[in-house]
């Protein structure tokens, strides 16, 4: 009885669910296209010379390599205590069990 009550709603869902292939959607690709502007010659626009603001995109992209080399640095230094830090916290560890040991 169960399997058939669940064979049942599984092929009316699947019924339901199903795509209906009756027609088009009504896009025609021709008006995508000129609603896209893809079919338009934009050969007609001004070239725009940006040689001077090449310098300073060149200085801004060095001064961020730098900032980003200073941070590396930094984040390399404090990684390096950190890992001092858990080490002298071993040795006292390590040290401390010992001692329990001897008693």
């Amino acid at each position: 009885m169960r399997k058939a009550l669940l064979s049942l709603l599984f092929i009316i869902s699947l019924t339901a669910s199903a795509q209906n292939d009756t027609g088009k959607t009504g896009v025609q690709t021709d008006t995508v296209q000129t609603n896209a502007g893809v079919g338009q010659d934009n050969s007609a626009t001004p070239k725009i010379d940006i040689r001077p603001a090449d310098d300073a995109n060149i200085s801004n992209i060095l001064a961020l390599t730098k900032e980003i080399e200073k941070r590396k640095a930094k984040q390399k230094r404090e990684a390096y205590i950190r890992i001092g830090i858990g080490i002298l916290f071993l040795v006292i560890l390590v040290i401390g069990l010992m001692r329990r040991k001897k008693k």
